[in-house]
């Protein structure tokens, strides 16, 4: 039928970060949380593989499903050694399910500074 969209029906997934910037001091890691969610019924394991270079300290692999939600929520911890200079890195997510025909991948900052600790007040 002219003019109708084209459906895919094909089963997938997305990934969606609480945050695309992610601080942390030298020394420390921070996390973040990656939103894994099913499309058109995907199962299955994800795994995220993370790829940059703060102070060379990536936690690899992290593995995920959607589970029966169809969505999950999964935490990537990011790490820098005491010596990684205090700057801007970019840091590349993939995720990949167990057959390798679906990969999707997820761009990040990690910003790596001198944070003080919030007052007791605000914890």
């Amino acid at each position: 039928m002219p003019g109708s969209p084209i459906v895919d029906p094909a089963t997938d997934f997305t990934l969606v970060p609480d945050s695309s910037i992610i601080p942390l001091a030298a020394g420390n890691s921070a996390a973040d949380t990656i939103n894994l969610s099913s499309v058109n019924s995907f199962s299955g394991a994800v795994a995220f593989y993370l790829h940059g270079s703060v102070g060379d300290h990536l936690h690899d692999p992290t593995v995920g499903e959607p589970g029966q939600r169809r969505s999950r929520n999964n935490n990537v911890t990011i790490s820098a050694a005491a010596s990684t200079p205090l700057g801007s890195y970019d840091v590349l997510i993939v995720g990949k399910d167990s057959t390798g025909k679906y990969v999707h991948t997820l761009g990040l900052t990690a910003i790596v500074g001198v944070w003080a600790p919030l007052p007791k007040a605000f914890n």
